[in-house]
């Protein structure tokens, strides 16, 4: 159980021995965000309570110092409880007091139905397209005769000239930096997204690295032409 609030009030030394005790009432109702108070006497030279939590408690000034007045509030209905012990000087407890605290009737209140969750709303749409890599991946020893004339291809070579910012290559998908031996860390995400598929596969990549098309390479450089139109 956790606990809301510990305070230590000190009533001052006690000449003589004292058996340390503490009378507080058993149960104290409060309605719902309403304060409530309650009274607690000791005897003995320390005090201590805790609260639940689920409940907010302070100590209000009394002119006597063995009374204890708490004011209490909690904001949902339950049951909780204040727990409280004295001691001598001579350092003897007393033993453990409780008062239970009914806030609102002690049952909490079960949440209504609700309307039920809304409808998912749509992905946020994606910027233009300002620059793009035309990247075909493929197995370069089973390519294709004339694959390479897909770029040359005059109508679709018009329209790579005519868009600057859109730029065709096509890379191995085994592809190796002579220097290290290893694949270029550019490619590895690309080289991941075609592990599986059949070969070549055409990515198309927006400027922030979206993948705005992924698919099978197609047959003829008219097809690849009319995909590219078709990309917003």
């Amino acid at each position: 159980m956790r606990t809301a609030l510990l305070i230590l009030a000190f009533a001052g030394l006690v000449y003589g021995e004292v058996t340390p005790s503490v009378t507080a009432p058993a149960r104290v109702t409060i309605e719902v965000n309403r304060l409530g108070t309650v009274n607690v006497t000791y005897k003995g030279s320390d005090f201590k309570y805790l609260a639940d939590q689920g409940i907010d408690v302070f100590r209000e000034y009394d002119p006597d110092s063995s009374v204890i007045r708490l004011r209490v509030q909690g904001n949902a209905p339950g049951t909780f409880r204040i727990v409280y012990i004295a001691a001598s000087a001579e350092g003897k407890l007393s033993e453990w007091a409780t008062t239970a605290i009914v806030v609102g009737g002690g049952n909490p209140v079960p949440p209504g139905p609700g309307p039920g969750p809304g409808p998912t709303p749509p992905p946020d749409p994606l910027p233009a397209i300002t620059s793009a890599y035309v990247l075909v991946i493929e197995e370069t020893a089973e390519a294709a005769a004339g694959r390479g004339t897909f770029f040359t291809d005059q109508d679709v070579a018009a329209w790579f000239r005519a868009n600057p910012n859109w730029k065709p290559r096509a890379v191995d998908k085994d592809i190796k930096d002579p220097a290290t031996g290893k694949t270029p860390a550019g490619f590895q995400p690309w080289l991941d997204k075609v592990k599986g598929k059949t070969l070549p596969q055409i990515l198309v990549i927006d400027q922030d690295g979206n993948v705005r098309y992924q698919g099978d390479m197609p047959k003829t450089p008219a097809d690849l032409l009319a995909l590219l139109k078709g990309i917003k």
